[in-house]
């Protein structure tokens, strides 16, 4: 393996990543979404001595553990609210990101010495890392450790060792325990123990069993529990609402977006474009390499390959979010390892400086995005433009719903269009409003409080049921209704 750069550099990008995420942060917080607010909930009831429970107090099942347990720990170690941690925590995870991304594209340093510069660069001035980081999302602790795994499989590929493939397996466990997704990489590592293992094919299957055993232990002991304490395995889960095609054009458009920020390049078509051409430009000049340059790259395109199939593949059987930015950042790092070795390819072939122009390009690209979203959320809050349920930007502040609750709580069973603003902006714990697909109706008794911003579907909305609800004070940005009994007879 080619040696990497040296120790000050790596400290000095990875100090210099954590602190964009810092001060991204350091005006209003993280960023705040309902996943966001989950895992702080989760996270105030361990320290509250409830187990691992929502902050409603229903068993958590939905997602894995792993974030809000840490964020639980940093609150008890400094004694303050998991929510004023979660910047912090996650500074220091984008600064560990930047440090292995720069070690994994040293990988491909003695095949493409020419471009080992442009590695740190990409690592450091990553929009998709900044954009997951100054959110409370899971997201820069699962990079962490896939990317900590896929190190040490490489060394256990290399040089084999139980010890390189026990730190491989204990970093795919991590990443289970920190989004299920995490098992595309557990496919992906024993995959490659048979196909790149070191020995013959009986010790490559005893590894295989370690590796799967090891890997998947936390996982299989966390999906116990839920059906334990839920009776599900994963949470309720519904069908997608996207086909397959729809998927995959949603998943092109969102690689352009990991080059191209939407801040600067907003028209999804043009994403779209951008991410086919690029994408068929890649693998041209991948499948153009030598055997020995595409030996070294395997580990990282095996990697890439599973997570992208998995994450189409169930964002078109399950309902979750859109596959965007935050489904797809996890493949940044990966994605520029290939794509240095790409533009190595297209160097050698006569093209340098079209080829530097190219990734300089992209450089300034993401430059530009992390520049803009600074400059954004030091105004509004981390979050701010990426949609209605960003909860710590300046118009959910100054919501005049959530100010008028602060000042006059209400008594009762209280329902919402989003509980989980509610929780986090006014300390109000507040049941989701009736499903349409569960033949839900409206309560007789408490009060509902909508909340203009959210667009929720799925979710009954009192303007189409009137007649079971009376309206107790109008806002700019939301209602408040009371229903009772007698309103339903």
């Amino acid at each position: 393996m080619a040696a990497g750069p040296p120790r000050s550099l790596l400290v000095a990008l990875s100090l210099a990543g954590a602190g964009a995420v810092l001060l991204a942060a350091s005006p209003y917080g993280a960023g705040l979404s309902p996943d966001a607010v989950g895992y702080v909930g989760v996270a105030r009831q361990l320290l509250a001595g409830q187990g691992v429970s929502g902050y409603e107090g229903a068993p958590f099942v939905i997602q894995p553990p792993l974030y809000p347990v840490l964020l639980a720990l940093a609150g008890w170690v400094v004694g303050v609210d998991p929510l004023r941690t979660a910047p912090t925590l996650n500074a220091l995870l984008c600064g560990a990101v930047i440090l292995l991304s720069i070690r994994l594209a040293a990988q491909c340093r003695a095949a493409f010495p020419g471009l080992a510069g442009f590695g740190p660069a990409l690592a450091l001035l990553s929009w998709p890392l900044f954009a997951v980081g100054v959110m409370a999302w899971s997201e820069p602790l699962f990079i962490t450790c896939h990317l900590a795994a896929l190190l040490c499989l490489c060394h256990y590929l290399e040089r084999g060792g139980w010890g390189w493939l026990a730190g491989a397996a204990l970093g795919v466990g991590l990443a289970c325990l920190t989004r299920y997704i995490g098992m595309a990489f557990l496919a992906a590592g024993g995959m490659l123990v048979l196909w790149r293992g070191i020995g013959p094919w009986r010790e490559r299957l005893g590894h295989l069993a370690g590796y799967g055993g090891l890997a998947g232990l936390p996982l299989a002991l966390w999906l116990w529990r839920n059906y334990q304490v839920a009776g599900s395995w994963l949470g309720p889960r519904q069908p997608s609402a996207h086909t397959l095609p729809e998927n995959l054009g949603l998943a092109a458009a969102g690689l352009a977006g990991l080059w191209v920020p939407e801040v600067l390049v907003p028209a999804r078509l043009v994403l779209l474009a951008l991410g086919a051409v690029g994408g068929l430009v890649l693998v041209a000049s991948l499948a153009r390499l030598a055997p020995d340059d595409r030996a070294i790259l395997a580990p990282v395109a095996v990697w890439a390959g599973a997570y992208g199939a998995f994450l189409v593949a169930t964002s078109t059987t399950t309902a979750y979010d859109d596959i965007n930015l935050r489904l797809l950042s996890p493949l940044h790092p990966l994605l520029a390892v290939l794509l240095l070795a790409g533009a190595g390819q297209l160097a050698g072939r006569g093209w340098p400086r079209l080829t530097r122009a190219g990734l300089a390009a992209l450089l300034l690209c993401s430059l530009g995005g992390i520049g803009a979203a600074l400059a954004r959320y030091a105004a509004e809050g981390a979050g701010a433009g990426t949609g209605a349920d960003r909860y710590n930007t300046a118009p959910w502040r100054h919501s005049e719903v959530l100010d008028h609750l602060r000042r006059h709580p209400v008594e009762g069973p209280l329902y919402s269009n989003a509980p989980e603003a509610l929780y986090i902006l006014c300390g109000q714990r507040a049941a989701l409003a009736p499903r349409r697909q569960e033949g839900g109706e409206w309560p007789a008794l408490g009060w509902l409080v909508w909340l203009d911003p959210v667009r929720r579907r799925y979710l009954l909305d009192p303007a189409e049921v009137p007649e079971g609800l009376r309206l107790a004070a109008r806002f700019a940005d939301g209602a408040l209704y009371e229903f009772k009994s007698e309103d339903k007879e």
